[in-house]
């Protein structure tokens, strides 16, 4: 007898070691592969641009095919890891040797080692791992019941169960929340391209202004000579009693005004250096060089409702909004679809059912259960708030039109102004200062005029040429904004070298 029992209890655990095996094997956790990437040794001098990513998903619904916003796509997760030796020989290397950049090249390496770029690319790659979570079944689900007072009864069977489960929720669930999960995905991407506008309109600016301290440091040096020439003449003629002393020491202080001008320069082309050499995250004292002549020039201006109609189309906010609002309308649909209920199928063997002589037909089980959404109220609620967010988004997108028309037409004016500024210095205002000079000079020599006649007419000459640089500069950034705001974007620099 009691090798009998040994033997019916053997046999019931055997059964279930044998039934949950493979099973187990099949819905268990598989750990995701990581694969892990070394890391760079050297930042690439290109723009940060995240791969070409293509959605892996073979379902084709209404919903899925809404979306025709850029290539989202499922990627693999890299866990990027330092290589000790390069990071300490990094540590020890010496600050890099000046050399003459480009904008185009600034803006490569600024882009590559921003902090900010590099958390909102990270960003951006998590919500698309977002994508094949939400869209997925659930695990199916295993179950076993056993009744151990059976394994030793003499009077009944050993009585266990197994269940394995799958939950299907009603159709199109999935291909909604995937749908509004890749609107997400795209939204982050379209932040990341704001995020490299703004800083490459930052890049900008500082390049221009350091290239105005240089040329106006040029400038400056150029009219010191000129009027260290024309105090050699009023020492001359002070020497020979045709004018008084006081020629002399007015030249003085028209020469000492532009060594005060030299000393601001000077310190704003130090500051200039400092934020760029920021923006590069390197020490601010290290020396940097720009181009004397950038390769990017300023497209000519277009008529204004071009721009505005480049900008809706270009612009990665409005394109960020619109896909937010798909995102809404994606969750509104789903928690209409909430009313529907899910199903849970399942497979179950039971033992319980004896003698197996008599009962073995209804052992094998199959049945389905379902969610009864019952609690209107609950659904109805989430019905109005994704109404109210969608309604939200929308609202938003058209402020955001409203701001865009006002802010490319406020560029667009000043650009205009700008041009028309620097016009007028070269075609009137210089050569009117210069001819001034040519005359007054003339007459100083002649003594038809004094020297303070001669140094009025020399100060506004240096005044108009100042000015006239900083109108053209002033013109860059204006223009360097008015591209950010219609979604324009320079050459990088392997761009420049193909056009060169």
């Amino acid at each position: 007898m009691r090798t009998t029992v040994k033997c019916h209890t053997l046999h019931a655990v055997q059964v279930l070691v044998t039934c949950s095996i493979p099973i187990v094997y099949m819905v268990g956790c598989r750990t995701t592969n990581l694969h892990v990437a070394k890391s760079h040794e050297s930042r690439s001098t290109t723009q940060i641009e995240a791969p070409n990513l293509v959605l892996q998903d073979k379902r084709d619904t209404p919903a899925f095919n809404s979306l025709n916003q850029g290539n989202v796509a499922q990627v693999s997760f890299e866990r990027p890891v330092s290589d000790d030796s390069t990071n300490a020989g990094n540590s020890e290397t010496e600050p890099p040797q000046s050399h003459e950049v480009t904008l185009s090249q600034l803006i490569d390496e600024v882009h590559s080692v921003n902090p900010t770029l590099e958390a909102m690319t990270a960003a951006w790659q998590a919500a698309i791992q977002r994508i094949p979570q939400v869209s997925s079944l659930e695990d199916p689900v295993f179950g076993s019941t056993i009744a151990p007072g059976s394994l030793g009864s003499n009077k009944v069977e050993p009585a266990y169960s197994f269940e394995l489960s799958q939950k299907l929720p009603w159709h199109g669930k999935r291909s909604l929340r995937a749908v509004a999960a890749q609107a997400e995905a795209v939204t982050a991407s379209q932040g990341v391209k704001t995020a490299r506008d703004k800083l490459t309109e930052v890049v900008q600016s500082e390049f221009w202004e350091l290239y105005l301290s240089e040329r106006l440091s040029e400038l400056n040096s150029q009219n010191s000579a000129l009027l260290i020439s024309i105090r050699a003449n009023a020492e001359n003629r002070y020497s020979t009693g045709l004018v008084t002393e006081r020629d002399v020491l007015q030249a003085d202080v028209e020469i000492a005004n532009l060594e005060l001008r030299t000393i601001e320069l000077s310190r704003m082309n130090r500051i200039a250096k400092s934020n760029l050499n920021a923006l590069l995250r390197r020490n601010p004292t290290d020396e940097l060089t720009i181009a004397s002549d950038p390769i990017y020039m300023d497209e000519p201006l277009e008529d204004l409702e071009s721009m505005i109609q480049l900008s809706v189309s270009h612009r990665p906010e409005v394109k960020a909004n619109a896909m937010k609002i798909q995102a809404d309308r994606a969750r509104l649909e789903l928690a209409r679809m909430q009313f529907y209920p899910d199903t849970d199928i399942f497979y179950r063997h039971d033992t319980f059912w004896q003698p197996r002589a008599t009962q073995s037909d209804l052992r094998e089980q199959v049945g389905v259960r379902l969610n009864l959404p019952i609690y209107h109220k609950r659904l109805n609620a989430a019905v109005c708030e994704a109404l109210k967010r969608t309604a939200e988004s929308q609202a938003e997108y058209d402020q955001l039109l409203l701001e865009i028309q006002r802010d490319v037409q406020a560029a667009w004016e000043r650009v205009l102004e700008s041009q028309k500024t620097i016009a007028l210095y070269s075609e009137k205002l210089i050569p009117i200062a210069e001819n001034n000079v040519t005359v007054v000079s003339s007459n100083y020599d002649n003594s038809k005029s004094t020297f303070g006649e001669l140094a009025i007419a020399q100060r506004q000459m240096i005044e108009f040429k100042e000015r006239h640089i900083v109108a053209k500069i002033e013109l860059k950034r204006r223009v360097v904004i008015l591209n950010r705001l219609v979604g324009r974007t320079i050459p990088n620099a392997e761009q420049n070298r193909k056009a060169e």
